[in-house]
């Protein structure tokens, strides 16, 4: 049985990559936040629910898996991929819903959940074509119309005014 030592530098360089990893961005929404009077509150929302979504909550879930099944994990790649596209899914998507409930909350905008079904086609729009060609992130988000995506999704008299007031809570 070998043991494995770590040098004071190993130490001092794991160190160092944390703080960038988690000090850079809450620097940076800082200062957004002071620079623009308090606009960058959803980057310090969205850096929080990631942090404790995907750093905290995702690698207790890991261990616990890897303690189990690691060895099961480890000698199937296909397995492992699988595995860790879930976990990213489940954890890193559940930390952007709560983002953005916390965000409508704060805009007094109502949320309701929607999920479609798996069994049957989503429609297309434009947003996610163009977005493929464009080489920055981007967000393809709108209000629901009568027969756009699905005979189901209609939209309310409320509906542009809450979108409105979603964006101008998100952008200023």
């Amino acid at each position: 049985m070998t043991t494995t030592v770590f040098s004071a530098a190993s130490y001092l360089c794991a160190l160092f990559s944390m703080l960038v990893v988690l000090g850079v961005p809450c620097v940076l929404g800082t200062l957004v936040c002071r620079r623009h009077k308090g606009a960058g509150h959803a980057i310090v929302i969205g850096i929080f629910c990631f942090i404790i979504g995907a750093y905290l909550l995702e690698q207790i879930f890991h261990s616990l898996v890897f303690g189990l099944f690691g060895e099961a994990l480890r000698a199937n790649p296909l397995l492992y991929a699988v595995y860790g596209g879930l976990a990213a899914g489940v954890f890193e998507e559940t930390a952007r819903l709560l983002g953005l409930r916390s965000l409508c909350k704060k805009a007094g905008v109502p949320c309701q959940n929607f999920s479609n079904r798996a069994d049957i086609a989503g429609g297309s729009t434009l947003g996610n074509i163009s977005s493929a060609h464009v080489s920055i992130p981007a967000a393809d988000i709108g209000l629901a119309q009568l027969a756009m995506h699905s005979a189901f999704e209609t939209a309310g008299a409320l509906d542009t005014g809450y979108l409105i007031a979603l964006c101008r809570e998100y952008y200023t």
